[in-house]
């Protein structure tokens, strides 16, 4: 999940994460398993451990992002400046063709993305709803 959500941008680079047990109770998991989340992310440098906690790591990386990686990120983006309000409706698949010039498949996967980061929920035959509360 935390990977997902690095790749999609919801967890800028440098962002402090929330510590190892509010991580435990959020994904309803034990602490452990948090820890041992976070390390095997360390080894893919996607986080850095500092002292008393882990952020995100600001790898660079080598080759540009997929086209629904850029879309995913575009949309996160647009979830944090307050486009949409936790359970608003989002642009649907056509929509996000028309806007990003891409195929259906390539939109859906987008979502998929999304959805996968627990950021939005997909309603088939309505829609992608926003699943961001406010801070």
């Amino acid at each position: 999940m935390l990977n997902l959500q690095i790749q999609v941008g919801y967890l800028a680079a440098e962002a402090d994460l929330p510590s190892e047990a509010d991580l435990a109770k959020q994904y309803g998991v034990t602490s452990d398993a948090v820890h041992e989340a976070l390390k095997a992310l360390a080894l893919m440098e996607k986080v850095r451990q500092f002292p008393g906690g882990w952020s995100v790591g600001n790898r660079t990386e080598f080759e540009p992002p997929r086209v629904r990686t850029q879309i995913a990120r575009d949309l996160v983006r647009r979830l944090r400046t307050g486009e949409w309000s936790y359970g608003d409706r989002m642009l649907s698949e056509t929509e996000v063709m028309a806007a990003y010039d891409v195929t259906r498949g390539t939109a859906r996967q987008a979502y998929q993305r999304l959805a996968a980061a627990q950021l939005v929920e997909i309603r088939h035959g309505q829609g992608a709803f926003c699943k961001v509360k406010p801070s």
